[in-house]
């Protein structure tokens, strides 16, 4: 194969790799950005810029807004749900062994646009007393799964997030200070996990971790009585809940991302 045919063959592939770029680099910055913003985000001219968008909008992933900004469109919306069902039907084992390991709810939350939705939901053997359930809107600065899901985002998008109006008090121990909530985030970076200790509801502790490889930003928490989940770290001889979650959380991870035979 002479070196003419190579390119030909590779070209395709390039487009689509930076196409997808700009699908990333749109959703890091909030879902709309200027055309000169992409091309310097991605080290690109105007007209390759250009020419991607175009590409995009022809086939509905993108729209141009009437300030000549681009968008995401809603027909990604189709592909996340169909991602996001592939991920609950192949979790809900992994989901039901994490329930009856730890005596908690097991859950998947998934952000999308501002919002933390939690999507699937196991229960453990005994009853736990909870708010929350499948379908269920979750506060994204309180709760252990919406915290994992913030810490995966770039600052900046965090702040507007954050920013957007008061953040309600769910309980005393809640942050509602996007500089201490900012500040918190960092340390779940740094750990890889995040707890909501009766910062969502009294008497009710959760631990979440992040699923790697979906599509969008998800986590996958346990949430039950305080006294029956125990902190990270804690005294000797209590199970170490953290490894449990990511042990599941990459299960999950390869069992929806694997191609079906």
């Amino acid at each position: 194969m002479d070196h003419t045919t190579s390119r030909l063959r590779h070209a395709p592939v390039q487009a689509v790799d930076r196409a997808l770029h700009l699908l990333d680099l749109l959703a890091a910055a909030g879902g709309t950005s200027t055309i000169s913003g992409l091309a310097t985000s991605a080290g690109l001219s105007l007209p390759t810029t250009h020419r991607l968008l175009h590409s995009l909008v022809e086939r509905g992933y993108v729209r141009q807004d009437t300030d000549r900004r681009y968008a995401l469109a809603p027909r990604l919306i189709r592909l996340g749900e169909a991602a996001t069902q592939r991920i609950g039907i192949h979790s809900r084992p992994h989901l039901q062994h994490v329930a009856r390991t730890t005596g908690a709810t097991a859950s998947l939350a998934l952000l999308a646009g501002d919002t933390v939705t939690q999507t699937h939901e196991v229960l453990p053997d005994r009853p736990v007393r909870t708010s929350a359930g499948a379908g269920h809107e979750i506060d994204p600065h309180c709760a252990a799964a919406g915290k994992v899901l913030l810490a995966q985002l770039p600052t900046q998008r965090v702040q507007q997030i954050l920013e957007r109006g008061p953040l309600p008090k769910r309980t005393p121990f809640t942050r509602t200070g996007p500089a201490a909530l900012l500040k918190h985030l960092v340390a779940v970076r740094k750990t890889g996990y995040a707890v909501d200790d009766q910062e969502s509801e009294i008497g009710i502790r959760g631990l979440a971790v992040p699923i790697p490889g979906t599509p969008s930003p998800t986590a996958l928490a346990i949430y039950g009585p305080s006294t029956g989940i125990p902190l990270p770290n804690a005294r000797d001889g209590e199970p170490d809940l953290i490894s449990v979650l990511r042990q599941a959380a990459a299960h999950i991870s390869r069992s929806a991302t694997t191609p079906s035979t």
